[in-house]
């Protein structure tokens, strides 16, 4: 993939992961929705073969751990908030 064609799949991604955490943090969705749209080993090996940045490939895998976060009586909406500000960093 050209680095064009990367820099496009990197901030198409980081869009898409703004609207997922978005709609997280205000209960438009659940966990498990976030999961089908985006936060999956599949997506994650995506991004690896494509070689986009760490960084956002540690941004999604953090999304894959959101599940157990709430598990944890961990502050979901804390880190929901924390995953934007990174991602918007980005």
């Amino acid at each position: 993939m050209s680095r064009s064609g990367k820099t496009d799949l990197e901030k198409l991604i980081l869009l898409i992961n703004l609207g997922v955490l978005y709609s997280l943090k205000n209960n438009y969705i659940d966990i498990n929705e976030a999961e089908y749209f985006l936060y999956t080993p599949y997506m994650l090996r995506l991004l690896k073969e494509n070689n986009c940045s760490i960084d956002l490939i540690n941004i999604i895998h953090k999304g894959t751990e959101l599940e157990d976060i709430r598990g944890l009586k961990i502050d979901f909406r804390s880190e929901v908030e924390k995953m934007f500000k990174e991602c918007e960093d980005m």
